[in-house]
């Protein structure tokens, strides 16, 4: 199922380097579709955009540490603000 979609995609890279990115599907029927986004702009909701952080700093932490020391390296980070200096950072 998936190769067959696969089979049904062509990727163009005509756009300039930046951060916004443009989808533009076409059926065969010629429907077309199109979004963008600027993901340069950041959420406008700062809870989900907290969120969205952490699991992306996990995702990439895990692989270099593993999870138990990204766990504590993100807690530190997140907490660091409220330490008088950074042994507990320099710590982990």
């Amino acid at each position: 199922m998936l190769s067959a979609v696969r089979d049904c995609v062509t990727v163009y890279g005509d756009r300039p380097p930046g951060m916004d990115a443009r989808v533009v599907i076409t059926t065969r029927a010629g429907t077309v579709a199109e979004a963008s986004r600027d993901a340069g702009i950041p959420d406008a909701d700062l809870v989900r955009q907290a969120e969205r952080l952490a699991a992306k700093f996990h995702s990439l932490a895990v692989a270099v540490v593993g999870t138990e020391p990204a766990d504590k390296l993100r807690h530190t980070i997140a907490t660091l603000g409220r330490e008088p200096n950074i042994s507990s950072l320099m710590a982990v």
